[in-house]
């Protein structure tokens, strides 16, 4: 899937940036590193949380992400989806053994040793009782990954490493969050653009910080005579060049 186990990090801010959200809803991820492991998983060291504001999954996504090779992105790249392949989401395999999904009433989990079908991460196992942390954010999509024993000193590490201008160019995610509670950690890093000018602001244990770019975007089209079958129907893009103030 990656050759990176951490670049699911940025494949599910990148899936966040493709999701749908309510008009008035300033969009937003938030990841939650948890000590322990609130779906009790066997043999799982801590759990990361992935909780975002988006209007929620769809019969059709569940589908995408129970499949291989399908993605619900690929008919929506003239229209400026990122994804494709429905890999974004299955980067998390290379972290857990056991991923949880609460999002628009769907409730399941997704095993890597499924002893009844022999099929690691395809069939969607229903899940009754929400963890606190979900129940919490109810109105959000909340991705819990119960953490495969090794990954979760170098999750915390990359998490700690994250920099504002991972958004710098994606025009709807505004807002990322990192919380560590067992280190009383937390990170929020925003994102505003007045004019042609964004400012990025990063407040970590409570010392805000900012750094504003002049942003310039210009849309061009895509000549006729290129053809591109993971392309096709897109005929214009834009290009975009941040400069530091």
């Amino acid at each position: 899937l990656c050759s990176d186990d951490l670049h699911f990090v940025y494949e599910l801010i990148q899936n966040a940036q493709d999701n749908s959200y309510q008009e008035g809803v300033i969009p937003g991820l938030k990841f939650v590193l948890l000590s322990d492991d609130p779906t009790q998983s066997e043999n799982s060291k801590g759990c990361l949380c992935i909780i975002n504001n988006e209007i929620g999954f769809s019969e059709a996504d569940i589908k995408s992400i129970c499949s291989s090779g399908k993605s619900t992105k690929k008919l929506k790249k003239a229209e400026g989806f990122i994804g494709e392949k429905g890999i974004g989401f299955k980067s998390v395999f290379k972290v857990s053994n056991y991923p949880h999904v609460f999002s628009n009433g769907f409730h399941f989990q997704l095993l890597g040793d499924d002893k009844v079908t022999g099929l690691s991460y395809i069939i969607p196992y229903w899940i009754n009782d929400l963890p606190s942390v979900v129940k919490e954010n109810r109105e959000s999509t909340c991705i819990l990954l119960p953490l495969i024993k090794d990954k979760y000193e170098a999750i915390k590490t990359e998490l700690r490493r994250h920099k504002p201008e991972v958004t710098l160019f994606l025009d709807k995610l505004k807002r990322v969050e990192i919380h560590i509670p067992s280190e009383n950690y937390e990170a929020i890093f925003e994102e505003t653009l007045v004019d042609d000018t964004i400012t990025l602001t990063s407040t970590i244990d409570g010392k805000e910080k900012q750094r504003q770019f002049l942003l310039s975007n210009k849309k061009v089209s895509v000549p006729e005579s290129l053809k591109e079958e993971k392309r096709e129907g897109v005929k214009e893009r834009t290009i975009s060049i941040a400069f530091p103030l």
